[in-house]
């Protein structure tokens, strides 16, 4: 039986310890695009990375990701490459790197049109409201209006609630490649947005009004945040943690 393939575009925080954690402790080959060369060299090195769980009062628990690779973003064939035979796609770099991204996924969505391969879902791990529709305007004007892009792809947007602890310089002197993680491990997907249905990944939650999820992560997780932080400035403003 043929591993499936995932390519993530991104391989900092959300991408290693959240996606690709999901992904290639489901079986999934993770392949990562990147633009640092070194983290794109030390991965494919190593195949494999560490997410160290921290929890509060616990002792941290490591997880290991096996059988990972990276090419480099600077490189578009390589990455369209990748795409055109791949199971899924997904994006964690930004919301304002997107535009960086609609090219090659335009190349990769063309070459799976030529080689009449099925439909590629392209998951949006970005907490960008409306991505989606962004999505569909940026690519259709990279693809012509002429190219069939509700047939050759899925337009998958996500709540992504899952938190990072911070990685200091001397936590990355002992494994350039580790990433913490909190434990929290749901990824909150648009079943609607597939097109060839959403994949059997432990960890995965479909839901049919992405909107409300995407909306409840910003205004009440962020917002409460925010609200912490700036009412904790107000009250003393040495503090240094909400």
């Amino acid at each position: 039986m043929n591993t499936k393939k995932l390519v993530q575009f991104g391989a900092g925080n959300i991408g290693r310890s959240f996606i690709g954690q999901l992904f290639g402790r489901a079986g999934y080959e993770v392949v990562f695009v990147d633009v640092a060369p070194d983290l794109v060299a030390a991965l494919n090195e190593a195949g494999r990375y560490r997410v160290i769980v921290k929890q509060s009062g616990a002792a941290d628990q490591t997880l290991w990701v096996a059988g990972v690779r990276a090419v480099n973003g600077r490189e578009p064939d390589r990455v369209a490459a990748e795409l055109a035979d791949a199971d899924l796609a997904c994006t964690a770099v930004g919301a304002g790197a997107l535009r960086y991204i609609w090219p090659v996924l335009a190349r990769g969505l063309t070459a799976r049109a030529a080689a009449h391969a099925k439909p590629l879902d392209v998951i949006f791990a970005e907490n960008e409201r409306d991505v989606a529709a962004q999505a569909r305007v940026a690519l259709q004007a990279e693809l012509g209006p002429d190219f069939p892009l509700d047939q050759a792809a899925g337009l998958v947007e996500s709540s992504i609630g899952k938190m990072v602890p911070i990685i200091r310089a001397e936590d990355l002197a002992q494994d350039p490649l580790w990433v913490f993680a909190e434990p929290y491990n749901t990824l909150i997907l648009d079943r609607r947005g597939f097109r060839n249905g959403v994949p059997p990944v432990p960890g995965i939650k479909a839901v049919d009004n992405i909107r409300a999820y995407v909306d409840r992560k910003l205004f009440v997780h962020n917002l409460g945040h925010a609200a912490a932080a700036y009412l904790g400035q107000q009250a003393d403003a040495g503090l240094t943690y909400i």
